[in-house]
């Protein structure tokens, strides 16, 4: 394995003794020489799409910056390790000055620097150091301006954006990653849903019916129709009719006749009986069918309509459905997600955590140090992903823990965190 000097001695010194009657001593030498020691190389490189070392005024953006554009790709670029023999770890700093990127922030523009990471593009950021997983590194700047309340205030003005890339020499051994059979780290991680989201609900209306048959009763009677509403409500003696009197003349009636006499009862001809019931509950009728809807969005626990058979001397026949139960309104439930670590480092070294919640895909390089327990690089996991737009991140000292907490209530997104040693 390289090192950052390479030197290379060799001595020998070789002595016997012997002893016969008088002492006498002999020796021997080897001496090497013309011996050398040689610096490593160090010749990273920033190069942007023509393959030259990155300069001043390497794009020019006039004019195409305005409010809801579709997202540019402003500038690419790439930084080669070349024949560089030492540990190496690469900065990447976007500076924007200039009347359009305000010191107090409030700039319109978004700035996102994406990095290429096994053939996909992802935003990483540009605060953090990483150290590479390639001889070349590729990289790519992008620019949009999202529409906002004051992008009036912006039209016209001018800004600078400085690129600096930042390639430093560090302690550890310039290979490794995690197909390296000598790269002795192995932090790995278990994440789980902690607290399950839920979206916000305003609740729902309770909906049961008693949907009676479309034809004749076999028998113009009566039946009994007793309703529990399992809210308190009860009534055991109310009598429905499968007769009606038209003209001085007794016909009978259909199932829907049925179902609408009883409507009739609840609001016009009994209805002073009723006014417990009514308040509570919409009752209509669909064809055959009375249906009892909820005025409060709530759950009850036990409504049923019962037609008792000793009760039935109509033999009219029907049947119960709970066509929809009722639920309270309530403000959501925000999803919490615990990443826990295992294992400790054994070495110095990097660890890439990318983050991805269907939304948002992020990978932050964490810089290990040799005896870095678990405890401490959870810390260090959860200080690196504290400005994630959408989730609040905690650490609490002494825990091997990241909790991830989203910022508002919803029903669970489908987080995936992935470490990959280096």
């Amino acid at each position: 394995m390289k090192k950052k000097i390479s030197l290379s001695l060799f001595a020998v010194l070789f002595v016997a003794i012997a002893i016969m009657g008088t002492v006498a001593y002999f020796s021997k030498s080897f001496t090497s020489t013309n011996n050398t020691a040689t610096a490593a190389k160090f010749e990273v490189d920033a190069v942007n799409k023509d393959g030259s070392t990155i300069g001043s005024a390497e794009f020019n953006l006039d004019g195409k910056l305005y409010p809801g554009m579709k997202t540019i790709e402003a500038y690419s670029f790439q930084i080669h390790k070349n024949k560089t023999e030492v540990p190496v770890e690469y900065k990447v700093n976007l500076t924007p000055d200039g009347e359009l990127f305000p010191e107090g922030g409030g700039s319109p523009i978004a700035m996102t620097l994406q990095r290429e990471i096994e053939n996909e593009w992802v935003n990483i950021d540009y605060s953090t150091a990483f150290r590479p997983n390639n001889d070349i590194e590729s990289f790519k700047i992008l620019i949009d301006w999202p529409h906002g309340d004051n992008d009036i205030d912006f039209q016209g003005k001018t800004g600078n954006i400085k690129l600096e890339v930042v390639a430093t020499q560090v302690d550890g051994d310039e290979t490794g990653g995690p197909t390296d059979p000598e790269n002795p780290n192995d932090i790995t991680a278990n994440l789980a849903n902690t607290v399950e989201g839920k979206a916000a609900s305003e609740g729902q209306s309770a909906i049961y019916s008693y949907k009676f048959e479309e034809g004749y009763a076999p028998k113009m009677s009566n039946f009994k129709f007793n309703i529990y509403d399992g809210d308190g409500y009860v009534n055991e003696w109310y009598m429905g009719g499968t007769q009606k009197v038209v003209n001085g003349v007794v016909y009978p009636r259909t199932g829907a006749e049925v179902a609408e006499a009883i409507v009739q009862d609840f609001y016009v001809t009994l209805k002073g009986s009723f006014t417990s019931l009514t308040n509570k509950w919409d009752v209509t009728n669909v064809g055959s069918e009375v249906v009892f809807t909820s005025k409060a969005k709530k759950a009850y626990d036990g409504f049923k309509i019962v037609v008792p058979e000793k009760d039935n001397r109509s033999e009219i026949k029907g049947e119960f459905f709970a066509k929809q139960e009722g639920s309270a309104g309530h403000s959501g439930i925000q999803q919490v997600s615990t990443l826990t670590i295992q294992g400790t480092a054994q070495k110095a070294g990097a660890l890439d955590v990318s983050f991805f919640d269907g939304v948002t895909n992020v990978t932050k390089t964490i810089n290990l140090n040799a005896g870095d327990t678990p405890e401490a690089i959870a810390a260090k996991i959860a200080s690196e992903f504290g400005s994630l737009a959408d989730w609040h991140t905690a650490h609490a000292e002494g825990s091997a823990n990241v909790v991830f907490t989203a910022k508002a209530a919803g029903e669970n997104k489908e987080l995936t965190i992935t470490l990959t040693n280096r």
